[in-house]
């Protein structure tokens, strides 16, 4: 994992001029990336994060307060399991043409192998997400995600916003469940 982790941040480093900060964020130790920590340090701010979260979601908000720091204009979140060639630059000229809270790399592939990724499903005109599907067994879209996200700040409150509700629709659903064990005992 670890020299993949780091390939990707060579690329990124490349690719974006005036990075500042880069995050690994994962289910690994800081210990693994010492020496690259070190290394990169004179060039920009690498930090190495360890999380449990097991959601892509869920990890990037853990680290919100981090991440923010230096109030960056733009986020790029990219998995280790991308399959592209990294167009950084262009996603982040579509990010601000569009507008949105974030942008998603898509690319079309056969429908034998959709399966095997997230597929979505875009407005045809818009290209605005309407459904996603994390490896589904029936074919959805010849669309899938390439694993690389670029996100407006906002992303953090839209993520808490999901959060929120997710949490208060199984509070409904508990509270209905009572309600219905209370009518069935009388």
């Amino acid at each position: 994992m670890g020299s993949a982790a780091e390939k990707v941040a060579a690329v990124i480093m490349a690719k974006i001029p005036n990075l500042a900060q880069i995050f690994l964020i994962g289910f690994y130790e800081e210990r693994e990336f010492a020496l690259y920590v070190s290394a990169t340090s004179n060039e920009l701010k690498v930090l190495v994060r360890k999380t449990n979260h097991t959601a892509l979601a869920g990890g990037l908000y853990n680290f919100r307060d981090l991440i923010m720091e230096g109030s960056p204009s733009h986020i790029f979140l990219l998995k280790c399991d991308v399959c592209c060639s990294f167009p950084l630059p262009e996603m982040l000229e579509a990010r601000k043409q569009y507008g949105g809270i974030g942008t998603l790399l898509v690319i079309e592939v056969s429908a034998e192998s959709a399966s095997q990724f997230g597929e979505l499903v875009a407005d045809p005109v818009t290209n605005e997400l309407l459904h996603y599907t994390e490896k589904p067994e029936t074919f959805v879209s010849d669309r899938i995600n390439c694993g690389e996200y670029v996100f407006a700040p906002d992303i953090f409150a839209a993520i808490r916003n999901v959060s929120t509700q997710q949490k208060d629709r199984g509070k409904k659903l508990n509270q209905s469940d009572n309600l219905f064990r209370e009518i069935g005992q009388h």
